[in-house]
């Protein structure tokens, strides 16, 4: 039976429990242009980068619908890269818990909500989780890397903008 909750995650970024990917996302809101931008980022059980993205959407409605839509393109971002239990971590508690409500949703953003529960099913474990916005810098600066010249960014490898980020993040990691 797949899982699916919504919990608070501490202070500090810190791995995925074993046999766990951890997809960070972000949403980037531009009120003045109604554009935004997402970002997320697949870390494997060991804490180490996978895969990353970020998409410019030339239209939006508002900062909690590029959330959401950062959530579901951080799923994508996961599937596409084969994993199977994954904690999805967004820094917006009331997505979060608008989330955790479940299909008695009646919110705007209800198709986007529609479009993770299917997408949720490709997982054998899914868990949408709130995290600080402390543990969600380096999707904060992926979501910057892309414009509206400059629409889409994917990365297999770590971007040089976020070593100094993830150097820092691996330190800060407490290995009991």
């Amino acid at each position: 039976m797949k899982k699916e909750k919504s919990n608070a995650v501490g202070q500090r970024w810190n791995p995925p429990p074993a046999g766990w990917h951890t997809c960070n996302v972000d949403g980037a809101f531009y009120n003045e242009a109604g554009q935004g931008a997402t970002g997320a980022v697949v870390r494997n059980p060991a804490g180490c980068f996978e895969a990353g993205r970020a998409r410019w959407y030339a239209h939006g409605l508002d900062a909690m619908m590029m959330e959401a839509i950062a959530c579901r393109d951080g799923m994508i971002l996961a599937r596409n890269q084969g994993v199977e239990r994954l904690h999805l971590e967004t820094d917006c508690q009331e997505l979060a818990n608008m989330w955790a409500k479940g299909s008695s949703q009646r919110s705007y953003l209800a198709p986007i909500f529609m479009e993770m529960q299917e997408l949720s099913v490709v997982f054998s474990e899914f868990i949408l989780l709130y995290a600080s916005r402390s543990c969600n810098r380096i999707t904060h600066l992926l979501a910057k890397q892309v414009t509206g010249d400059i629409r889409f960014g994917g990365w297999q490898l770590a971007p040089s903008c976020i070593d100094h980020l993830l150097t820092e993040e691996c330190n800060l990691v407490d290995h009991r």
